[in-house]
């Protein structure tokens, strides 16, 4: 059963990690456009809106944090392995270090969640300059991207561990019909 909700919270990250996909690659094909046509406006019809920079500016932001959600999903952050490399004699040892990590990765999120809801807060009320919207949308990228990174983190973990009680579970059968015999 525990396996089974498992795979169903998967295949739910796996649409959320399409989406966030998709809304990233919106994004940045916008902000690509967007910014072509400034240096285009700006350099051949000698003319330009400021908004056009604060938008690619909102969007890189966002694209930064749900973009990283998804790197975290894919274990492509960036990371020191040397202790991953030197616990593979004990792979025991390997899955609690890493649990271990993620569990602290997973505090820093919240941590940054709150900070972020604060920020976010702090700045309701104020506008942008440019666009005219409410600067707490941009600071929402954090708190939002955070509580992404926090599942796709609950699914690794999740993962590890089933993984290692599965190993775990077919190591034991193995050594059990030994046994039989």
């Amino acid at each position: 059963v525990l396996i089974l909700g498992f795979q169903y919270f998967s295949k739910f990250l796996d649409r959320i990690e399409k989406l966030l996909a998709m809304i990233c690659a919106f994004l940045l094909s916008s902000s690509f456009l967007i910014i072509l046509w400034q240096v285009i406006a700006r350099y051949v019809l000698k003319t330009g809106g400021p908004w056009m920079e604060e938008y690619a500016r909102w969007a890189a932001i966002w694209m930064s944090f749900l973009g990283s959600a998804i790197a975290v999903r894919r274990s492509q952050h960036m990371q020191i392995d040397i202790l991953q490399q030197y616990l593979k004699k004990w792979p025991t040892m390997l899955v609690c270090v890493t649990l271990l990590f993620h569990i602290v990765e997973t505090v820093f999120f919240i941590v940054l969640i709150k900070l972020g809801i604060d920020y976010v807060i702090s700045t309701n009320g104020s506008f942008s300059t440019a666009l005219n919207l409410p600067k707490s949308c941009l600071y929402a990228s954090v708190p939002v991207g955070m509580v992404f990174m926090i599942l796709y983190t609950i699914e690794i973990m999740g993962k590890s561990i089933l993984i290692r009680n599965d190993t775990l579970a077919k190591k034991e059968k193995s050594e059990w019909r030994e046994d039989a015999q």
